[in-house]
């Protein structure tokens, strides 16, 4: 199966571009990496072995329309599955491995990943994973935890098509 990971990217600053990057390149599964510049291209990403696309003026919407930008690019390049990684955000080396598992074990078109929230020091905050992941139904997911295969892919456009006043709630509304 081949695996693109999304990641928007607006003016974060390069130690979390070059984190982000290295999480992905760092996978125990094999999979291509998309950076989509949000009206702020970072040249030094040309030469990263990612796929850069570079949108010319900032969309303000919260990377909703780079995000889906690269989803769709990525459906037409015949990726099977399809992830999205926050650019101030990184994955554990397993991550998509463990993906793919419970998408095959449950024959699964969206699998869900769980998150940690990580101070700078690198510890762990605690807090209710309960409270974000009550089934049947999670009251939130965020955008970083989603892992769509074909099935699922007819739901990227909403990244683009949801109404201007909801990107501030992007990742509920894409739910």
């Amino acid at each position: 199966m081949r695996v693109a990971v999304i990641t928007p990217y607006y003016q974060e600053p390069i130690e979390y571009l070059q984190r982000c990057i290295q999480s992905v390149r760092e996978q125990s599964y094999s999979t291509n990496h998309f950076l989509v510049a949000d009206g702020h291209p970072q040249n030094w990403l040309d030469h990263e072995g990612v796929r850069h696309i570079k949108l010319d003026q900032p969309c303000r919407d919260y990377g909703d329309t780079p995000r889906g930008i690269g989803a769709l690019l990525a459906v037409s390049s015949g990726y099977d599955a399809i992830a999205f990684l926050d650019a101030d955000n990184w994955y554990l080396p397993n991550h998509v491995e463990l993906c793919l598992q419970a998408a095959q074990k449950y024959d699964a078109d969206l699998v869900i990943a769980r998150r940690h929230i990580v101070r700078h020091d690198g510890s762990i905050m605690p807090f209710d994973l309960k409270n974000e992941y009550c089934l049947p139904v999670p009251k939130h997911v965020d955008t970083s935890c989603f892992f769509l295969l074909k099935g699922a892919f007819h739901t990227i456009s909403r990244w683009i098509t949801m109404p201007a006043p909801l990107h501030k709630i992007d990742d509920r509304i894409f739910w």
